[in-house]
């Protein structure tokens, strides 16, 4: 079996921890299972964006790389209603993710929304409002 390292570098200030967010889409119902593979699609989209770096802004680039470098941190998120998920789509950069509509939601159902790392410091607004709270699955 394969495992990754633990982060094992310097001491990062709070400000500058670099977090990869995904938000679900609250509205669908979906069940704690469906949540989880949808983040997991989400983990895909980052591992793209890695892989395929050279169309993304150069600040992104370095973020990708300070994220990786840090222990590549994530937070779920669920986004209670319609409106903040469409606000999270607007204000925040990422991918959207959508599912193929086999259970639990019709095909093309807008389920997750995954972003570019954000400093601590420096995330959009959205992320921090009061219907986008943790995920509890």
């Amino acid at each position: 079996m394969r495992t990754n390292e633990l982060y094992d570098g310097p001491d990062v200030a709070d400000e500058d921890v670099l977090t990869v967010y995904v938000v679900l889409n609250g509205s669908l119902g979906m069940t704690g299972g469906k949540a989880a593979s949808q983040s997991f699609h989400c983990g895909w989209y980052v591992a793209e964006m890695y892989r395929h770096p050279a169309g993304l802004p150069l600040e992104t680039q370095l973020e990708l790389h300070g994220w990786i470098e840090q222990g590549r941190r994530v937070a779920v998120r669920l986004a209670e209603t319609p409106a903040v998920f469409e606000r999270v789509k607007r204000e925040c950069d990422g991918h959207l993710a959508r599912d193929e509509g086999m259970t639990e939601v019709d095909h093309g159902a807008e389920t997750a929304f995954v972003t570019v790392p954000y400093r601590r410091g420096d995330i959009p607004r959205v992320l921090t409002h009061k219907k986008v709270q943790l995920y509890r699955g």
